[in-house]
């Protein structure tokens, strides 16, 4: 799902973006080369000074964006998605609220920001379309392509957008310490350690014990 990457540098708090190799680039330039935060190469994916320069606490990379939590809890976002056209891929995902937030994750095209009383906001295309979460408040939150899922207060999960491939069936009961949505899959760890994966599984995504034990994470 993702063209890109980037860190943050844990004394200083600023942003290092690394373009990654994917399958049939022709771009040199996206050769896994690490550089400074003060552009990234391709299509419509520069980076503002606010974000070159920000004091991050955390981000999330979308598939050609990424957004980032400043150290007084605002939002910065670069990449696509800083218009909202609707033509691929200017979905908004790039135009994040006011506000402060304690977590936010970044989908295919859209995205998801926690706030500090447990209310979620969303902004971008796809899973922002009519699909809403639940009511209630959340610990965590995981975008997906096209659909999203949550761990709620009381530590059960709940999901929500497409369901195409499988996304929201089978949703696990339990209480869960982190959730991990993907492309088509979810994952997420129960509060024994003990994984558990649901959705699309023509890859074996969604059957981590397929070939081993069932592990517990530490």
């Amino acid at each position: 799902m993702l063209s890109h990457a980037c860190k943050v540098f844990k004394n200083v708090g600023m942003l290092s973006a690394i373009l990654l190799v994917l399958a049939g680039t022709t771009n040199p330039l996206q050769a896994g080369r690490a550089h400074t935060p003060t552009r990234m190469d391709g299509l419509n994916a520069a980076m503002p000074d606010q974000a070159a320069s920000a004091q991050v606490e955390s981000l999330s990379a979308g598939a050609y964006h990424a957004c980032a939590i400043q150290s007084d809890g605002s939002l910065v976002c670069w990449g696509a998605g800083r218009t909202e056209t609707g033509l691929y891929p200017e979905y908004g995902q790039s135009m994040p609220p006011d506000g402060s937030f304690i977590q936010v994750s970044a989908g295919a095209w859209h995205n998801f920001g926690l706030k500090s009383d447990g209310s979620l906001v969303c902004w971008g295309g796809g899973a922002c379309g009519g699909y809403t979460p639940p009511a209630g408040t959340f610990r965590q939150v995981s975008a997906g392509s096209a659909h999203t899922c949550a761990i709620k207060s009381d530590g059960s999960l709940a999901c929500w957008g497409q369901n195409d491939v499988g996304q929201l069936n089978n949703i696990p009961a339990g209480t869960f310490i982190q959730v991990e949505a993907g492309w088509g899959h979810t994952c997420g760890v129960r509060s024994n350690g003990r994984l558990a994966c649901w959705g699309d599984n023509s890859d074996g995504q969604s059957s981590p014990f397929r070939l081993a034990l069932p592990v517990v994470l530490r």
